[in-house]
């Protein structure tokens, strides 16, 4: 073997063992589990489901390993992404909800938002239009309370198109998307004025 790829070997052998002996430091176990997660998103993204699930559940593994309380509810929130988009209704709920906990204990206001925001839509997919209304109603009280204007109008907006498109109550979907357009106006969103206002051209 050639000399100079000697040091380079016995570094490569040396970390194997440091793995192997369990002597990885915590911080760099969380980088490890951060970058598993992000992989399984890409591979999320790519529609490439059962290799981004294998990378969500080795993050998670190492995330419980270390204590790493925000990648573990990371990893369930995608998880019960994935069960969602199968059809598996029920674990994705359980998975969410984990996840909720966690997010809720550690003070993550936005990320409770986003998850509650996916029960909903759990509910929505499931065919529960009237249990998504409620997880929106609970969703604009947590929103309140952290004072997010942003997602307030947002939830007025989904709220407003459960309400045209699947329980049929056009005044209930007006009401909520004009909520929605003060809101998104006073925010200066040009973007979602934009869609508000095509939401409520077709209640005319």
């Amino acid at each position: 073997m050639n000399d100079s790829k000697r040091p380079k070997t016995a570094l490569f052998v040396a970390l194997l063992l440091m793995l192997s002996n369990g002597c990885v430091t915590n911080a760099a176990k969380m980088r490890w589990a951060e970058r598993l997660y992000v992989e399984g998103q890409h591979l999320l993204s790519k529609g490439k489901d059962e290799a981004a699930v294998r990378k969500f559940e080795k993050s998670l593994k190492m995330s419980k390993e270390i204590d790493f309380s925000a990648g573990v509810a990371h990893n369930l929130n995608e998880l019960s992404i994935h069960h969602t988009r199968h059809g598996k209704y029920s674990e994705a709920r359980s998975l969410l909800t984990r996840a909720l906990e966690i997010y809720r204990d550690e003070g993550m206001a936005p990320e409770v938002s986003k998850a509650m925001n996916n029960m909903a839509l759990i509910y929505i997919q499931e065919g529960r239009f009237t249990a998504a209304i409620d997880q929106y109603n609970s969703l604009l009280l947590w929103d309140r309370k952290t004072e997010n204007q942003l997602g307030i109008a947002i939830t007025k907006n989904n709220m407003g198109l459960v309400y045209e498109r699947y329980l049929m109550q056009p005044a209930e979907a007006r009401r909520n998307y004009l909520e929605a357009l003060a809101l998104f106006k006073e925010l200066e969103k040009g973007n979602y004025i934009q869609i508000v206002e095509k939401n409520l051209e077709r209640l005319n």
